[in-house]
């Protein structure tokens, strides 16, 4: 395996493959904030600059594993947005890297030829053709993830993606190395858990694919190695486990976490997760809204699994191949399970599916162009290639065109980036700030404050998480102390400039109390409003949002 490695390295189609698909994927750093980026930017932040760990020093419902993703670019690259889509698109770029590298492996599965470097083999049509199909599957992830947008790129499932496929490429390469292979995978996977719980089922399908090959080849370790693997994966969890005891944050964790997420957020939405008790019609429900988004991707994709299972590939090949089918389903039942149905929850398994949907259009290729002239696999690879650009919004190729590889700044104040109204607060703000002087913005994020490097009064970030309901319900009791302990903190703190944002954020899906946060905090917050109105006077608004400046200070 490490010469087939070795082999890609060397394959001029692997490294056009990083060109074109990386040309795309850079088009992503023009994107600005987006509501998730902006939280979990301003907790690595506030987690550096101020000591301020998640949960305790700033509230979020998101598991510990992507602060610390956040904390890892911020130290690499800086704080910001644009710091953060530097290390996005490198990851994204490694990703398409093993895409290739997977979807070549598995388009050569029945060629019975993969023991040798592909450098050193007659370029064959099988081979061509799998080099093919690793080009189409990598550049078509590249294509739809710059699709995704701001608030979809740099999301927690992309990590979870790569950490997915980086599993399945280090269980190829250390196939002969079992301790190494149990304890690489064993951590991807763990923090895999640590970024989003419901991909835990990754652990079994791994832990199954080790144990058939363990048993097949008589290896007395399979045990013990299934054993350290399981460690491994519990590990990240117990390392954050020890770090919140030892701060005395645990039942913070908790709350924030686990309560909080099982009581109110999953039980929010108003689309009830249907969930288990009628999988068929759930996996024919999902299959129709992804037929709907990507119906290529989706059918070549289906086509290409049956393809290899109708192949039956040799055993190696073919735990590898039921490994992505495995994953596959991992993707589509937390997708299910988590009921918001937001298209970057999508995201492992269009990354996924594309390993088949390249192979199986390579195959096409391949079937058309046997035996005829090049004019008929030119047509056909010029046809996917449309089909490819097509799956692109207007919005983005416009975007794309206007925006790409100019001005960052021109591209964030863009009204096709999300967050230009809070830009242009920041910018009004920023020359009438003095040291010391406190902002609040009771928003769904902290995007004003983190532009404009202050800290918030409160450890709360978002007054979504303090307004959501249980559906059929209302707030709970531990939300209206939290509401209690906010309100304190912001009229202890006296900040000079308080701002608003007037209308709430998708008020259709969530179930809000209000579809607009200056009545919910009327109706949630009254001493906090009743605070706003006798000290502040409004100061500018700029679209959705009100600004507010203190009358004196005392």
């Amino acid at each position: 395996m490490v010469i087939e490695m070795e082999g890609i390295k060397g394959d001029r189609w692997f490294w056009l493959t990083l060109l074109v698909g990386g040309f795309f994927l850079s088009l992503t750093l023009w994107y600005d904030y987006g509501m998730d980026q902006a939280i979990c930017i301003y907790e690595a932040w506030a987690w550096k600059e101020f000591h301020l760990a998640p949960y305790a020093g700033t509230w979020d419902l998101s598991f510990p594993g992507i602060f610390i993703l956040h904390r890892v670019a911020l130290e690499l690259f800086g704080p910001g947005i644009l710091g953060f889509r530097i290390f996005d698109l490198l990851v994204q770029l490694s990703s398409v890297g093993m895409i290739f590298y997977l979807t070549e492996k598995t388009a050569l599965s029945q060629t019975r030829v993969s023991a040798l470097p592909l450098s050193a083999l007659p370029v064959s049509a099988a081979q061509a053709s799998a080099r093919h199909s690793g080009f189409i599957a990598g550049v078509f992830f590249s294509i739809y993830y710059y699709g995704l947008g701001s608030w979809g790129t740099g999301e927690r499932e992309g990590f979870v993606l790569w950490l997915f496929l980086a599993g399945l490429c280090a269980s190829l390469v250390l196939e002969n190395r079992p301790w190494a292979r149990a304890s690489v995978t064993g951590l991807l996977l763990g923090l895999v858990f640590l970024i989003k719980p419901t991909f835990g089922l990754s652990w079994v399908v791994f832990g199954i694919w080790f144990l058939a090959q363990g048993l097949r080849k008589k290896d007395r370790r399979v045990w013990a190695g299934l054993m350290l693997f399981g460690f491994c994966c519990l590990l990240p969890s117990l390392l954050v486990i020890l770090y919140y005891w030892r701060l005395g944050s645990l039942k913070e964790v908790y709350l924030a976490t686990v309560w909080f997420n099982f009581n109110v957020y999953s039980k929010a939405t108003r689309v009830p997760v249907s969930g288990i008790r009628n999988w068929a019609l759930v996996l024919a429900a999902d299959l129709f809204i992804f037929g709907q988004a990507l119906p290529v991707a989706l059918l070549t994709g289906m086509f290409g699994i049956l393809l290899k299972l109708r192949d039956r590939p040799k055993d190696q090949d073919r735990g590898l191949i039921w490994a992505l089918v495995g994953l596959l389903g991992t993707g589509l039942i937390s997708y299910q399970f988590q009921g918001k149905y937001f298209d970057y929850h999508q995201i492992p398994i269009w990354g996924l599916l594309m390993i088949f949907s390249g192979s199986g259009l390579g195959w096409m290729g391949s079937q058309l162009s046997s035996g005829r002239s090049r004019l008929v696999s030119g047509v056909f690879y010029s046809a996917v290639a449309v089909l490819l650009i097509s799956i692109l919004s207007q919005d983005r190729v416009i975007f794309a065109a206007r925006y790409g590889f100019r001005s960052f700044e021109r591209a964030y104040e863009s009204e096709l980036n999300p967050s230009s109204q809070e830009r242009m607060v920041a910018k009004r703000l920023r020359p009438l700030l003095r040291p010391g002087d406190g902002v609040e913005y009771f928003a769904k994020d902290p995007l004003v404050p983190l532009l404009l490097e202050r800290k918030l009064p409160t450890r709360f970030l978002s007054v979504i998480h303090l307004l959501l309901q249980p559906y059929g319900g209302s707030i709970t009791d531990q939300q209206k102390q939290w509401i209690a302990e906010y309100t304190r903190a912001v009229i202890s703190a006296r900040p000079r400039f308080f701002a608003i944002e007037t209308p709430a954020t998708n008020p259709e899906l969530f179930n809000f109390s209000s579809d607009s946060f200056k009545q919910a905090m009327a109706e949630q917050f009254p001493e906090l409003a009743k605070f706003l109105g006798n000290n502040y006077r409004l100061q500018m608004r700029i679209g959705r949002i009100e600004v507010y400046e203190i009358l004196e200070q005392r």
